[in-house]
């Protein structure tokens, strides 16, 4: 008398029946990814495909540089370019050096302008100290008055030209005007200061016959010729003449006072 769990089992039992095996599922099928040679220009540095992962083997694939696992099918636009502020470099406490001046034939020529700095002035000197010479010896009736007449000349022309200088530097510091070389400008003013004098002398004999009209015109005639040669030498406007006209006057007002001041006159 066995246990239950001795006895053989039937034929019939579900254990050994035999159940026809399902059949198992077709492989997937697995496509293959055939490399193809990709341009620069398609891909950045930053792409997966180019990357390679710390520790992983170098492979035909990973290693060549024309060949990428990842394809793209659009361009990439180059990002912008970012505009760089430059850095200003600090300021450097050196002296630059500079060339020495080279002068210029018109810096080196006393006269710029030959027929104003020089020519015109010099013929007016010579014509009036001719004229008054002339006026001298019919005044003397010989060569007597003519020494005289010739130191009254000279004072004339240093003590009015002197004058005249001061009142123009005068003007000159106030109104920004360029009176050129101071040889120059003395020239100028030698020649203004007895021109206007010996026309009035010239024309005296004709002036002489109006009793009081004829000073009165000499004096306009003075003043008008004055005027005129002191614009046209030193190439003033008509404002700038005036203001220097009354800077002079100014001058010689403050000289006579001061003479008369000293009981010099």
């Amino acid at each position: 008398m066995g246990h239950e769990s001795d006895r053989m089992p039937d034929e019939d039992d579900g254990i050994f029946k035999l159940v026809p095996e399902e059949p198992s599922p077709a492989p997937a099928k697995i496509p293959r990814m055939i490399p193809r040679p990709v341009s620069q220009a398609s891909f950045s540095d930053d792409d997966v495909g180019a990357r390679k992962s710390p520790g992983a083997e170098d492979t035909p694939a990973a290693s060549s540089p024309s060949h990428s696992i990842l394809e793209r099918d659009f361009p990439v636009s180059p990002s912008p370019a970012i505009p760089v502020e430059p850095i200003p470099s600090p300021a450097s406490n050196t002296i630059a050096y500079h060339q020495p001046h080279i002068r210029t034939p018109e810096e080196d020529n006393p006269f710029p302008d030959k027929v104003i700095d020089f020519q015109m002035p010099v013929v007016l000197i010579v014509a009036s100290v001719v004229i008054d010479t002339i006026a001298a010896l019919i005044a003397g009736r010989g060569p007597a008055g003519l020494r005289p007449a010739l130191i009254g000349l000279g004072i004339q022309v240093v003590v009015v030209s002197g004058l005249m200088l001061i009142g123009l530097l005068i003007a000159a510091r106030f109104r920004g005007i360029d009176l050129g070389r101071l040889p120059v400008a003395i020239l100028k003013l030698a020649a203004i200061s007895i021109a206007p004098g010996a026309a009035v002398t010239l024309v005296s004999p004709f002036l002489n016959l109006i009793p009081f009209a004829g000073l009165v015109l000499g004096l306009g005639i003075r003043f008008v010729l004055y005027f005129a040669l002191l614009g046209a030498m030193f190439k003033l406007d008509e404002s700038d003449t005036w203001y220097c006209i009354c800077v002079i006057f100014l001058v010689n007002l403050a000289l006579y006072f001061t003479l008369l001041g000293f009981h010099l006159l």
